[in-house]
């Protein structure tokens, strides 16, 4: 007796490389101990670390995690809700930035923005 072949769901092999590689990197938060996956930003000559919650979030996420053969995890934000649900329609799954989840997120600035930098210096008059 053979089964009747049923047609799987497409599989985007684009986003089980970059869960795969979520999975290898998370880490722990600094702060309140949650799983974090740190990735870049886009791959240009000034990419910045982001922090990323480790849980996908495909309500609110708005950041597409992606893997590069040369520089690791990229994150990609997403501006327009039509992107988003794009995405997630692809099978991709969106995260959070941390920063948005985190309880003690107003711990990670390294000076209070009220603070200015002191003046080590005097004016001297053009006299």
């Amino acid at each position: 007796m053979t089964t009747p072949h049923t047609p799987s769901a497409p599989v985007n092999r684009s986003a089980e490389r970059a869960e795969r590689a979520a999975q290898i990197t998370k880490q722990r938060c600094n702060y309140c101990k949650g799983l974090i996956v740190w990735a870049k930003t886009e791959p240009k000559h000034d990419a910045v670390p982001m922090p990323l919650d480790y849980e996908p979030d495909d309500e609110h996420g708005n950041a597409l995690l992606w893997h590069h053969d040369t520089w690791g995890l990229i994150v990609s934000v997403l501006g327009t809700k039509g992107a988003r649900q794009a995405s997630v329609a692809e099978g991709h799954r969106l995260r959070l930035h941390h920063r948005l989840s985190c309880p003690d997120a107003e711990k990670w600035t390294t000076r209070p923005a009220t603070t200015r930098p002191k003046k080590t210096y005097t004016r001297r008059s053009r006299a």
